[in-house]
């Protein structure tokens, strides 16, 4: 599974991202801060809410700040599966703004609304 980071200056919770995808089958953990999102029977992606806490390190922290980030969600994922989620988190983009980071240093590169279409899994 890989990760990439839902990054929004907006305050919002795994409750307001299924508002967004509700038509999709949603299976919660036992914490209501994280979710299965199924795209068929056998693709689905995990969004859990994250403390920007976590990512307190110099370079994240520097650019959740500049961005004024107030939620990050984690989206694990099969890379076979990216092309059923991103519609989704197109809407999710729509709805909240903000950006889809990688799984890197400063959440580099970013993607928003404008280029997600232009998604790529980043590679050191």
């Amino acid at each position: 599974m890989n990760d990439i980071f839902f990054l929004t200056n907006k305050i919002i919770s795994i409750i307001d991202i299924e508002k967004v995808i509700s038509s999709l089958k949603i299976i919660h953990s036992s914490s209501s801060k994280v979710a299965q999102i199924y795209y068929t029977m056998e693709s689905y992606a995990e969004w859990a809410e994250m403390k920007l806490e976590e990512f307190d390190d110099s370079e994240n922290s520097d650019m959740l700040k500049a961005k004024g980030i107030k939620s990050i969600l984690c989206i694990s994922h099969h890379p076979r599966d990216i092309s059923l989620i991103i519609p989704q988190i197109k809407s999710v983009l729509i709805t909240y703004g903000g950006w889809i980071g990688s799984d890197s240093e400063s959440f580099e590169p970013l993607y928003n609304i404008e280029n997600i279409d232009q998604f790529e899994y980043f590679s050191s």
